[in-house]
């Protein structure tokens, strides 16, 4: 049931061509303005030399302090454009989700309309949805940082607390997918059924989430292997390690996209329709959805 829940979400996956374009164009927008600040200051202080293309291929800190002993300004500024930079990113990728599994429902169940245009449809469900995501998000984080006490016992707590870490993130992504298809605004609730739910079905879900995760770290070693053997020290070669990187980057993309369609199809396939449709004129996953 699993590979083949796996096989059919990755099919949902790849025709969803706008949806991973749309996060790989937000993943350079907010990517840029840190990159723009620190290619204009390395280039400020460096003048002409090659430092860049020598940092692409090797990293030299003596360069590094240096540049930081004569600029100083450069770490307070770089850190509030990083730092602001990665909580607006927080902010709208929590946003984007309700766009996301709104869609990616709609498509397992058929329910899409030919007359509504994808961004009108991604952008209503994100904004109908946000702030119980939102919310989602503040137990998931809460939970999260309550199971690092564990780390402090030591020896193998450190397993405990990184197993407890994930079932977090899978209860957090079902209880969008059960808010959204339901329509329901109980989050806490929710959230804690959900939980129940993901131990009962533990290794199911656990499996799902394990191949895609496998599917994320091959890639970044493929993307790696590919980028540690091109030395920039050309333009073409600089301009293939960029190619690489967005490369990577659009498929991380796809990959979100991939976890959230699985556990769609998985919740779909386990959870008995008349006990999750708390509002069934509202509901969005058809009854009739194909069961793995």
């Amino acid at each position: 049931m699993i590979f083949s829940i796996f096989a059919r979400s990755l099919k949902i996956t790849l025709q969803q061509k706008k949806m991973m374009g749309l996060l790989w164009a937000l993943s350079i927008i907010f990517a840029f303005p840190v990159f723009w600040t620190l290619h204009r200051s390395l280039n400020s202080f460096f003048g002409g030399r090659q430092v860049a293309s020598e940092w692409l291929h090797q990293f030299n800190i003596s360069y590094l302090l240096e540049m930081i002993n004569d600029f100083p300004t450069i770490i307070p500024t770089t850190n509030a454009l990083f730092f602001g930079s990665a909580l607006l990113f927080l902010l709208v990728t929590i946003f984007l989700t309700g766009g996301i599994i709104g869609k990616l429902i709609q498509t397992v169940s058929e329910n899409s309309s030919d007359q509504e245009s994808f961004l009108t449809s991604f952008f209503g469900f994100s904004g109908k949805f946000f702030f119980r995501i939102f919310r989602v998000f503040l137990w998931t984080l809460l939970l999260s940082l309550v199971s690092f006490a564990f780390m402090m016992i030591g020896g193998y707590a450190v397993l405990i607390t990184a197993a407890l870490i994930a079932v977090w993130i899978m209860t957090s992504d079902i209880t969008k997918i059960r808010l959204i298809s339901e329509n329901s605004g109980a989050v806490t609730k929710t959230y804690f059924s959900s939980f129940i739910w993901v131990m009962k079905n533990v290794p199911s879900v656990a499996l799902v989430y394990l191949i895609n995760f496998i599917m994320l770290v091959l890639a970044f070693a493929l993307y790696k292997l590919a980028d540690n053997a091109l030395i920039a020290n050309g333009i073409l070669k600089i301009f293939l390690i960029v190619i690489i990187h967005q490369m990577f980057v659009f498929f991380r993309g796809a990959i979100r996209i991939q976890m959230f369609s699985s556990a769609i199809f998985l919740w779909n396939a386990k959870w008995k329709a008349a006990s999750v449709v708390s509002n069934p004129s509202e509901n969005l996953l058809d009854e009739q959805t194909q069961s793995a």
